[in-house]
């Protein structure tokens, strides 16, 4: 209790009693312990009290609590260096990184029109404000742990490039499915109590999220032989609507558009010896099925850069999320008696949402509120202990769509 005479917590001002108010309303910001803690010996509990109110077994950490607050304010509860060897390229270092990888080179002042690794580094080591021993190591970590699907999305289309998604959704079973339906009133939908199975259908999905345009087809099965031909079909009309590439290219700069993308990949593979310019970017998950040699050599012939998301991250697929959506449109509270039903009612639904499509926003309204609620901006340091918050991306709609399709 010695610190408690010594060094009493001093006065909060407004801003700094709402931020903490803020924080210790927090269910996942590390820091919120201290910040009920902190309120608690404001409003005159003694170190004791607070300590029980945060299961903290005795004062003392309490009172370094308070001692550090008097010092550094809020700066207390943000994060710090948790130990460990001194960190050489912290957060300003990687945003600097992020930020010359995202600037288009000028072939003037950085001898190409594409970034590579190692031009990378030199233009990085060159620059007045820039990193001067900085290495390809340190760079494809950056970018990496960056995350190269959000990179793909967010920085794609400033490289000219257009960013597609990929998925398989079902199997969707031809057996009634719950949810809501618009029914006569006193006439409430019924099911019937024999459980027949009709059998089952797949969706093959091709998502646009800038546009918010979907590509659908029903399929009674997902095997190579039923996916590889619908995948070289789709993507030859879409590559057919993009701008042609320039008759006469540099293949040394085509090259290194390309390796900058596998600087991202968890197991990069082979590129071929001849490439064509870098066209489009296709996001899809991580099966062996997509990996086949002739499916990547022959989305490499024609300007495809296949990126597959890691092991576990198939949620980072923007395809799975516009398939949510229509499979709640087309199927919930309604009963298909086959799978050819089922996949006709999909396609109509795509059809109605292709009308007036939806826009998917990365880091959208979703994870600002999580920001502005504090899970990102607080850290742990003065619990004790370091934690690197990697808070995921979130895709939502820029407004909720409420039409919904005729069967």
């Amino acid at each position: 209790m010695s610190r408690y005479w010594k060094d009493p917590l001093r006065p909060l001002t407004a801003d700094e009693r709402t931020e903490l108010t803020r924080l210790s309303r927090s269910q996942s910001a590390p820091a919120a312990q201290v910040a009920r803690a902190l309120l608690a010996i404001a409003d005159g509990a003694s170190y004791t009290a607070a300590a029980h109110l945060v299961g903290r077994g005795h004062n003392e950490t309490i009172s370094a609590w308070v001692s550090r607050f008097n010092r550094e304010g809020l700066t207390a509860v943000r994060p710090h260096h948790g130990g460990g060897p001194r960190l050489r390229y912290g957060a300003d270092a990687q945003q600097r990184i992020l930020a010359a990888w995202a600037r288009m080179p000028q072939r003037e002042t950085d001898g190409t029109a594409t970034w590579s690794l190692s031009l990378l580094r030199k233009a990085l080591r060159q620059a007045p404000d820039g990193l001067p021993t900085v290495s390809t190591f340190t760079i494809w970590r950056t970018l990496h742990e960056a995350g190269l699907i959000e990179q793909a999305y967010t920085l794609g289309a400033q490289r000219g490039l257009s960013v597609w998604y990929e998925d398989e959704a079902g199997p969707f079973q031809a057996v009634p499915h719950p949810g809501v339906s618009w029914r006569p009133h006193g006439h409430p939908a019924t099911q019937p109590h024999e459980y027949i199975r009709g059998g089952t259908t797949k969706i093959l999905t091709l998502f646009h999220p800038a546009s918010g345009q979907v590509r659908l087809q029903s399929a009674e099965r997902c095997t190579n032989a039923m996916l590889h031909p619908w995948l070289r079909e789709r993507l030859s009309g879409i590559l057919a609507e993009l701008p042609a590439p320039a008759p006469v290219w540099d293949p040394a700069a085509a090259r290194a558009a390309w390796q900058v993308w596998q600087a991202g990949l968890t197991l990069p593979f082979t590129l071929p010896d001849d490439l064509p310019p870098l066209r489009l970017l296709l996001v899809w998950d991580n099966l062996t099925g997509h990996k086949t040699p002739e499916l990547v050599l022959w989305l490499c012939a024609h300007g495809v850069m296949p990126l597959s998301t890691p092991v576990g991250g198939s949620w980072l697929n923007m395809a799975g999320s516009i398939e949510r959506v229509l499979k709640r449109r087309a199927l919930d509270g309604q009963h298909p008696h086959s799978p050819d039903e089922i996949g006709g009612w999909f396609e109509q639904t795509a059809q109605c949402w292709n009308q007036q499509p939806t826009p998917f926003v990365w880091n959208g309204k979703r994870r600002q509120r999580r920001r502005s609620g504090g899970d990102q901006t607080i850290g742990s340091a003065a619990l004790g202990h370091a934690r690197t918050d990697r808070s995921v991306e979130t895709v939502q709609p820029e407004h909720q769509n409420a039409r919904s399709n005729n069967k």
